[in-house]
Order: C-alpha cells, then sequence, then structure tokens
C-alpha cells in the first residue's frame, strides 16, 4: 500500500472529513488491542482455528469485521494451509451487494488478519 504525504507535515494525506473522525468516538470504542489503523473490540464469533472480532478504522471510524486467524492451529490444519489463501483471493475478486467485501489482509507474528 502506498501512502501519500502532503501539506499535512507527517501524517498521511487524507480527506479533511477521513482526518477529523471525534476522538470521544474512537476513546468510546472498548478495545484490546491495536493492529495496523484498526482498534480490535468484542468478540463477534469463534470457530476452530479463527476468531471474528468487531473493530474501528481508527482513520475513517468505520466499524468492520476482522477475521483473527492462529498462525499456529492453521499450520495443523491441513484443510486451512490449503484454502486460506484461496479464501483471501476469492474474497478480492468478489464485488456483489449480498457478499461481504475483504478490504485488507495483514500479518503478524502469530495471526492473520482479514479486515471485512
Amino acid at each position: 500500500m502506498t501512502v501519500l504525504t502532503g501539506d499535512l507535515g507527517s501524517t498521511p494525506y487524507l480527506p479533511s472529513k477521513v482526518v477529523d473522525v471525534p476522538r470521544d468516538v474512537i476513546r468510546a470504542f472498548q478495545h484490546s488491542k491495536k493492529v495496523g489503523n484498526y482498534l480490535l473490540g468484542k468478540t463477534l464469533g469463534e470457530g476452530s482455528f479463527a476468531k471474528v472480532k468487531e473493530a474501528l478504522h481508527i482513520p475513517t471510524g468505520e466499524k468492520v469485521a476482522i477475521k483473527v486467524i492462529d498462525k499456529r492451529k492453521a499450520k495443523v490444519d491441513s484443510y486451512v494451509r490449503k484454502n486460506l489463501r484461496r479464501e483471501a483471493k476469492l474474497l478480492q475478486q468478489i464485488r456483489h451487494p449480498n457478499v461481504v467485501q475483504l478490504y485488507e489482509v495483514m500479518e503478524t507474528e502469530n495471526s492473520y488478519y482479514l479486515v471485512t
């Protein structure tokens, strides 16, 4: 991802309505962790190798769902290893109002994060 910088100095260039997210919105969002530009909140669902968490995108204030996949559990499960990349590729290609949109994929040492 390329980030452009403009007259805002070290702040990435974003439209003013995006940059002006009220701080109380961010402070009011109960979260346990920050990953990238997202604050991870409560767990919405849980499976054998992943959890889906509510999250807040800090620059825009938009609420999203993030699927957090544990790398250790994914390595043990051959189905997950085989289909994880496929799931991300398919979700990125699909554009339909009734299908969840994949915005971003992030990776840390212990987890994969699919932002939807």
